[in-house]
């Protein structure tokens, strides 16, 4: 990758999963090794905007520290667009609220995008532009994710808020892929858009793309969902490759291999029912800057 994308944290590389959760990393990293920022800011160069997220990350990790921010890259054929992602687990204790995120984004973005910092919510994103003259972007909305207490599965509950107002989005069920296979099995197999098309679960989880650490199951309300959590650059690659993205970013990503395989990455993809068989839409790939 280009100087321009080069590790620009002061801290060693953290390994930490699009949950914040630590991992230990496969290899151990060189020298030159570069964070989970640069297929980020590599995507923002190629969209001709590379100084404005260099300066914008920049901002987000002098106010909340380093590699305590989840972007996801998102491709949905067409275009690449950005959401960004900021944990609390400690909730109602909060340190990383909306209000300041939405301060420390102040140069970028302008807008009203707020919730009640009473709800113990333990995570917001936001929705960002990766294009030329994106910023400042308008931030009206936010996307708001709350515990599910009572649940033998670890799972969230995602709502749009916007203008005071909250709109049920998502949910999504956390397994253990080594310890939980049949549960995810299971989960898949239950869903409306998969039980029309017998045999699709192999399809949308072969076994390549199953050696993750976790996997995610997501039923949204106009797709289902799948991540899978912890997988190493090259199927991880693979992956980025058979969904179509753009071969400039891939051939970037693959030249930066040795310096890059330190870190265990995230990706996902929608999934929907088109005349009877089961497609894949719009899919993300996550890192951690």
């Amino acid at each position: 990758m280009s100087a321009a994308v080069a590790r620009i944290g002061q801290a060693p590389p953290a390994c930490r999963d699009f949950c914040l959760w630590p991992y230990q990393p496969p290899e151990a990293p060189l020298p030159d090794a570069l964070d989970g920022a640069a297929p980020l800011l590599a995507a923002a160069e190629l969209s001709g905007c590379g100084a404005a997220w260099r300066a914008l990350v920049a901002a987000l990790r002098a106010e909340l520290g380093d590699y305590a921010t989840v972007w996801g890259l998102k491709w949905d054929g067409a275009r690449l667009g950005v959401e960004l992602y900021f944990y609390d687990y400690a909730r109602c204790q909060r340190r990383v609220s909306l209000a300041r995120v939405m301060a420390a984004l102040r140069p970028f973005a302008a807008g009203a995008a707020r919730v009640d910092e009473a709800l113990p919510y333990f995570m917001v994103s936001v929705e960002l532009p990766l294009a030329v003259g994106g910023f400042p972007a308008v931030l009206d909305a936010a996307d708001v994710y709350i515990g599910n207490p009572g649940s033998s599965v670890s799972s969230g509950i995602c709502y749009r808020v916007a203008e005071g107002a909250a709109e049920l989005k998502n949910f999504y069920f956390f397994f253990d892929r080594a310890k939980e296979w049949e549960h995810i099995r299971g989960k898949l197999g239950c869903g409306m858009r998969v039980a029309a098309d017998p045999g699709c679960v192999e399809r949308l989880l072969p076994d390549w793309l199953a050696e993750c650490r976790t996997v995610v199951v997501a039923n949204k309300r106009q797709a289902d969902a799948l991540y899978c959590s912890g997988l190493a650059l090259a199927p991880t690659l693979r992956f980025l490759a058979q969904q179509g993205w753009p071969p400039a970013l891939l051939a970037q990503m693959q030249a930066a291999a040795p310096r890059l395989r330190h870190l265990l990455w995230d990706v996902g993809f929608d999934f929907d029912l088109v005349d009877g068989r089961v497609g894949i839409g719009k899919s993300s790939f996550y890192g951690v800057f």
